[in-house]
């Protein structure tokens, strides 16, 4: 990368500092290189590492997973698809936000704290399936200049949305490494 870095003297420093920044506050994975090196040499798991975009002269954005098959890169995430990637994994601490519209159009932002999951495989008719328990704990953020009262109703719709989004998110990203051919979770 050509980037033009104006805090740090040494751009690799800079760039160590961010993608440590980005797994402390549970935006990223803790797989670099070593990692990387130890997924790809398993049987029944693929490597993937950060995918990084330069964006204007010097500002360096996260914009998802690389992830690869036989040690070539094969295709990337988005950037919310590594939230998804954490929680199945089991990945701890959260990190993503996602904003969603309640009725009367307050918007409120539900930022992932912890999440747990639950991997089960069976096999039927000869073949294996693989099943995911996702629990995803997180907050409730909103506007402060905005009154509106939240009731038991109105949370209960929020955390059904917020359940069909993630389930489709999960299975997005699992349809889009399979046909990648990429078992980045390692489901073998």
């Amino acid at each position: 990368m050509h980037a033009m870095l104006q805090l740090e003297r040494v751009p690799a420093l800079y760039l160590l500092a961010t993608l440590d920044h980005a797994r402390e506050m549970g935006k990223l994975p803790n797989n670099f290189l070593g990692v990387f090196f130890s997924q790809s040499s398993a049987k029944g798991q693929e490597g993937s590492i950060p995918y990084l975009e330069l964006k204007k002269a010097s500002n360096i954005e996260i914009s998802g997973l690389a992830y690869f098959r036989d040690d070539k890169m094969v295709g990337t995430s988005t950037a919310l698809q590594i939230g998804h990637y954490t929680s199945i994994k089991e990945i701890n601490p959260g990190g993503y936000s996602v904003m969603h519209e309640l009725p009367g159009g307050t918007r409120v932002i539900f930022k992932a704290t912890h999440r747990t999951s639950r991997i089960t495989t069976t096999i039927e008719n000869g073949n294996v399936h693989v099943q995911i328990n996702c629990q995803i704990e997180g907050d409730l953020e909103e506007k402060s200049e905005e009154h509106f009262s939240v009731t038991d109703e109105i949370l209960k719709k929020l955390e059904v949305k917020i359940e069909r989004d993630a389930k489709q998110g999960f299975e997005k990203l699992i349809q889009q490494t399979q046909m990648d051919g990429s078992d980045i979770f390692g489901f073998g």
